[in-house]
């Protein structure tokens, strides 16, 4: 997902606690740093989590669409995120359920804390498997402190089998390719569940 088509690919649950203040998350085109405009990793849009300057985020989108997905089957989530923790640690966390319903995604497929911070877009992916046959929801939770920084994602996609680093960077950024992966400030952190 590429987040180009706005209204029907996501649903957003905007921070139930947010200030007046608060911008909310929601899908564009780019957001301005102090350093300049970031684009997306892929596409023209990504999706936006931004900061409340006054309150805790916990701020959730889940897709509209499900996925059809088999018990034992190795499956792959990789995804494109940006997360700096120039004003406070945050934490991203990448759910599924059989549901569409917030209360549903507590199966946690990856987890990106205050270790994986990323001022530029920067390449998670993560193995995992589902319990039973299903159509599953995917979702993404955005959780920091008052007055820390924005999270984006961007490119999100569910894949059977291991996905080609390269591959997905050279579709993504077109512009990666072997040994460049440095060159495009580009981290890939790979994990694996069951």
């Amino acid at each position: 997902e590429g987040f180009e088509d706005a209204s029907n690919s996501w649903t957003l649950y905007q921070s139930s606690n947010a200030s007046e203040s608060y911008s909310g998350i929601y899908i564009a085109d780019n957001i301005k740093t102090t350093s300049g405009s970031v684009p997306a990793a892929e596409g023209e849009k990504y999706l936006i989590s931004d900061y409340d300057p006054e309150a805790d985020v916990n701020a959730w989108t889940i897709s509209n669409q499900s996925v059809e997905l088999k018990a034992g089957q190795e499956y792959w989530l990789s995804v494109f995120y940006l997360a700096p923790d120039d004003y406070g640690a945050q934490t991203l966390k990448f759910t599924c359920a059989v549901s569409a319903e917030v209360s549903a995604h507590d199966n946690v497929l990856l987890e990106l804390g205050e270790t994986e911070a990323a001022g530029d877009w920067t390449l998670a992916t993560k193995k995992f498997t589902v319990d039973a046959d299903g159509k599953y929801y995917f979702g993404f939770n955005h959780q920091g402190p008052a007055d820390s920084w924005v999270a984006a994602i961007d490119y999100f996609r569910i894949t059977i089998g291991p996905r080609d680093s390269c591959a997905i960077l050279k579709s993504a950024l077109g512009r990666c390719v072997g040994i460049e992966l440095l060159q495009c400030n580009i981290r890939i952190i790979l994990g694996e569940i069951s």
